[in-house]
């Protein structure tokens, strides 16, 4: 994972609040991850973040989200949140954006792993199992929810489009190829 500083030279915390002041630090984050290696999985440690409204979730989190997502095919880029603050309301000040933006994160708020944005039940459910396990295939979530393999392998398929969950392929012994999804935790 590569940390991507929210913070200007000599601040101790940081407040996103006002988009003419948070361009130019979104462009300066987009540079970074335009520079970093494919499969890179940046986080921003939200406890360097006082303050954050719609205005700071949408630069911040939301556009280089649906940046990762229209080039996600050359690009495989990630974005995670850690040390998400109870305190200052992190979570439920980015759920309402991230829901009107049509966009998902996940983070980690005291080591609780949390999906905030607009997805639906069954995608959660199965993006809750892959972080429990780490890595799952098509066939592990099938078996466990008692689905059929085409539905989760669509279902794992539209959660790595997303930016949720890495996505690698491996050669079978007996033939053929499987794609294995990987917890961006891990």
């Amino acid at each position: 994972m590569m940390h991507l500083n929210l913070l200007s030279e000599g601040q101790e915390t940081v407040n996103l609040l006002f988009r003419p002041k948070l361009i130019p630090l979104r462009e300066r984050l987009m540079e970074q991850m335009g520079h970093a290696p494919v499969g890179t999985t940046f986080y921003y440690d939200m406890s360097q973040v006082e303050g954050i409204n719609g205005s700071g979730i949408d630069e911040i989190i939301a556009k280089p989200i649906q940046e990762f997502i229209k080039h996600y095919k050359t690009d495989d880029k990630y974005l995670v949140l850690m040390n998400l603050n109870k305190e200052h309301d992190h979570i439920y000040n980015i759920n309402l954006t991230l829901k009107e933006e049509n966009v998902t994160v996940v983070g980690k708020q005291n080591d609780n792993i949390e999906i905030i944005g607009n997805i639906g039940d069954s995608l959660r459910e199965i993006l809750v199992i892959a972080h429990e396990l780490r890595e799952v295939t098509a066939r592990d979530i099938a078996d466990r929810l008692d689905k059929k393999l085409n539905l989760t392998s669509t279902q794992l398929n539209k959660l790595n489009e997303m930016r949720l969950l890495k996505r690698y392929e491996v050669q079978l012994e007996e033939g053929g190829r499987q794609y294995i999804y990987r917890s961006l935790f891990y």
